[in-house]
Parts: C-alpha cells; sequence; structure tokens
C-alpha cells in the first residue's frame, strides 16, 4: 500500500489511518450523492440508464486514480501482482499533475508481500459476503415487484423499475470499491513514512 498520493503536484500524505478513512468516507459520501442526483433527474427525464453509465466510470476513475487494486495507480497495489506495461511516453493525466509519487520504480512499488495478498484475500471475502447479501435483496426484490411497486410509489413515489435499477447500480459500484475501501480503511499508521518538504 501507498502512503502518498500526488494531486494537483502537490503530495498528499495518506500514511495515517484517519486520512484514508476520511478519503473512503468521502468517495462513498461522493457517491451516495451523485446516486442521488441520477434518482433524481431520472424523475423529471429519462436519464436514468445515462446517468448509472456515467457513475460506473466515474467509479472506474475512482479505483484508477485514488483507490487503485484493479489498475497500477491509486494506494493499493495491483492484486493481479502483474509489473505496470512499459512505456517511454508518460500518461495524459500527468499534464494536469493527477498521479502518483512514485519514488523508485522497484518491485515494491507494484508487487504485494506476503502480508498484503493475506490481507487482499481477506478483504475481498469480507467485501463479496455484503455484496452476495446486496445481490440476494436484489434478486428478491425482483421476484416481488408488483408488490414493492405500490409501496414505494406510494411512499416515495418512484417506480419499482427505477428504485430496483438504482439498487442494482448501487451494488455494482460496491462490487468495484469495497475490497479497496475495506483494505484502506483497517490498514493501521504507516510508521517511518515521511513527507519529504521542498
Amino acid at each position: 500500500m501507498r502512503a502518498e498520493l500526488m494531486v494537483v503536484g502537490k503530495p498528499v500524505d495518506l500514511s495515517l489511518r484517519a486520512r484514508r478513512r476520511v478519503l473512503v468516507s468521502s468517495i462513498y459520501a461522493t457517491l451516495l450523492i451523485l446516486i442521488g442526483c441520477v434518482a433524481w433527474l431520472s424523475r423529471t427525464t429519462d436519464a436514468l440508464h445515462l446517468g448509472g453509465i456515467c457513475l460506473v466510470c466515474f467509479t472506474l476513475m475512482v479505483n484508477r486514480f485514488l483507490l487503485g487494486g484493479y489498475a497500477h495507480g491509486g494506494l493499493i497495489h495491483p492484486f493481479s501482482n502483474q509489473a505496470p506495461a512499459q512505456t517511454t511516453m508518460p500518461p495524459p493525466y500527468i499534464l494536469l499533475g493527477l498521479y502518483l509519487h512514485l519514488s523508485d520504480p522497484s518491485d515494491r512499488d507494484w508487487r504485494n508481500d506476503e502480508r498484503e495478498l493475506q490481507l487482499r484475500d481477506h478483504a475481498h471475502y469480507q467485501a463479496y459476503q455484503i455484496i452476495a447479501t446486496v445481490l440476494a435483496i436484489l434478486w428478491l426484490s425482483t421476484g416481488w415487484s408488483n408488490k414493492i411497486n405500490g409501496l414505494l410509489t406510494a411512499w416515495l413515489h418512484v417506480p419499482a423499475g427505477a428504485a430496483l435499477y438504482l439498487f442494482a447500480l448501487s451494488a455494482a459500484l460496491l462490487a468495484i470499491t469495497l475490497p479497496q475501501a475495506i483494505l484502506l480503511w483497517n490498514e493501521p499508521d504507516m510508521s517511518g513514512f515521511v513527507v519529504e518538504e521542498k
């Protein structure tokens, strides 16, 4: 796990657990607000599916630049344990300053050690128990959509199809981000990390 991100050319120290928890909380709060915006916009227009696609793309970008895990970037080393592709051209987002500050391009920047592999496996186990529960609720609710439709339209003025779509979208966003969030949330403070002042 990395302890520093470079955002707009400035290092952000994330070696403390409290700072990583603030990052995880702000990511999920942002996703919750965006899901609410998609739900609100879909009441007046037919933008529900387009909003869902945009939200999934936004979540993939959050994974790429902040969380990591499924790509080379972010705080979590790649789960695949494969070396990054070598290229001579810098990626285009470096111009924006949205890149990770990597001190030396050695194996420890991308390869997981035994402790990280064990934590990765445990985080996936925890995450997919939650996701399996959410998917089971979604599956059961699709069978009862006629009964749920009457309740939702009476209480929330939301059709059952839109509510099920938003619930499925939330499950997909959890599947993309939850293992990395569990790792960032549970990792203790990183001792010995000092941000160099320039």
